[in-house]
């Protein structure tokens, strides 16, 4: 799992894209530059803290967690990189039927990115 930020310009606004790439080299150099953390948890019997080896995201929409603990309002995470921390509903379902987790995550993702590129109506009064 390794992201890279691209930017372009759609209907005035900056839009980013992601890319994964697989790399764990790549997964450490996001994680050393700050632009990605990992996602921790805490032991139920011991309170001690660790690693889980997912990507640390916000709640819906799933913006990634930055090296200050921070979501970038701008990166969002989908499916395996975040399993530690949506257990079993990253796997997209063809059946037809009510929606997986996997579906209502990225329909979150997809209304977030949506908003954010709406051209708001001016008055002319």
């Amino acid at each position: 799992m390794s992201l890279a930020k691209q930017g372009t310009r759609r209907n005035g606004c900056s839009v980013r894209t992601l890319h994964l790439t697989g790399s764990l080299a790549a997964d450490r150099r996001l994680l050393a530059d700050g632009l990605i953390s990992e996602h921790v948890n805490a032991d139920p019997v011991t309170g001690e803290w660790f690693a889980s080896g997912g990507l640390a995201v916000s709640r819906a929409p799933f913006h990634v967690i930055d090296g200050d603990g921070q979501p970038d309002p701008d990166l969002y995470a989908l499916g395996i990189p975040t399993e530690n921390h949506r257990w079993f509903t990253q796997i997209g379902n063809g059946r037809p039927g009510p929606l997986t987790g996997f579906h209502t995550d990225a329909d979150a993702i997809a209304a977030d990115v949506l908003a954010a590129l709406r051209v708001p109506a001016y008055s002319t009064i």
